[in-house]
């Protein structure tokens, strides 16, 4: 969600702290994404992928994107804001199973905060699927850890200390994201200014873009700790528009798309009404679902899928920003 820090931000502590678990999020994000090349450091992944994404999908088939759900789930048990994921991992049923009744999310639309409650209900109530879940976790970590011990942990340490100096220089919060960083836009979400305190987390496994969550007692960034090669950064974007424009080039797609923006409906519906196999239904929805374009509801035994204007909307707003932004 938009953010930057207010005039006044001065007035507001800011902590300059690395997490781990903040750089697993992003590389399960990246899985939910469909990413084909995960980039930046991610790339041990890559292999993995096919069958990582199939076990991410087993345990949240709701079309939802990357929620905030791991991190209020360190936030818990305090282990969110430091350079090792293993406590996390350990307390993750402890985590599961704690209140969070008072979490107001304030970065998060209302649609996401919905979806974030029901996944974390649903770990609370589900055991089989917070095993699950938290296998899959430890999984990405173990093929992430390698890299971020050799040079993961350093490259952040490094980056917090010179932000830290910086900000002691009077350099402001914003001053330190990149250009597009969704934390310079924070005038879109006024409420965030009342909170106390910023913990600013320079990521080692981000080459473009981050996070921006309100964790109700701290609004916490995410933004890449170095800067990346510029050229290899607007490849990788240039990729991105590719895929999405793929996505819609295609006039059965399309035309599911304009149907479910009228009107949910399951594969099985699509298939009856445009007279298409189901596979083939199922294809274009995947391929819809994972460009963010669609959004999911469990309805009994079957899967509803909608796709809601101001979704298309973000979506189609992201891919002109990275088309025409300089």
């Amino acid at each position: 969600m938009p953010f930057e820090v207010a005039s006044d931000e001065r007035q507001r502590r800011v902590d300059v702290l690395p997490s781990a678990v903040l750089e697993l999020t992003w590389a399960i994000c990246r899985l939910r994404w469909g990413a084909t090349k995960m980039g930046n450091n991610l790339q041990v992944l890559e292999e993995h992928m096919p069958a990582l994404r199939e076990e991410l999908e087993a345990c949240w088939n709701d079309g939802d994107g990357c929620l905030p759900d791991t991190s209020i789930l360190a936030e818990r048990i305090g282990a969110l804001l430091t350079d090792e994921a293993d406590t996390f991992l350990r307390g993750f049923d402890r985590a599961v199973h704690l209140d969070g009744s008072a979490l107001e999310l304030r970065s998060e639309t209302p649609e996401v905060r919905e979806a974030t409650l029901a996944r974390l209900d649903r770990l609370r109530r589900e055991p089989a699927l917070a095993r699950r879940y938290a296998a899959l976790l430890s999984r990405v970590w173990e093929l992430l850890r390698p890299r971020w011990e050799a040079t993961g942990r350093e490259t952040v340490r490094r980056a917090a200390a010179d932000w830290s100096q910086r900000l002691r220089q009077g350099v402001e919060v914003r001053d330190l994201l990149p250009g597009r960083h969704l934390g310079k836009e924070m005038d879109q979400v006024p409420a965030l200014r009342q909170r106390p305190r910023v913990v600013l987390t320079p990521m080692y496994f981000v080459a473009m873009g981050g996070f921006l969550i309100d964790m109700t007692g701290y609004v916490h960034i995410g933004a890449p700790a170095s800067p990346d090669d510029v050229e290899r950064v607007r490849r990788e974007e240039s990729e991105l528009i590719a895929n999405r424009l793929k996505v819609l080039a295609d006039g059965t797609r399309l035309a599911l798309l304009r149907d479910l923006a009228v009107e949910p409906a399951s594969v099985m519906d699509l298939a009856r009404r445009f007279h298409l196999a189901q596979p083939t239904v199922s294809n274009h929805v995947r391929l819809l679902r994972d460009a963010g374009l669609l959004e999911s509801q469990k309805d009994g035994a079957r899967v509803v899928y909608t796709a809601p204007r101001d979704r298309l909307d973000r979506v189609l707003e992201h891919t002109r920003h990275l088309l025409l932004e300089h």
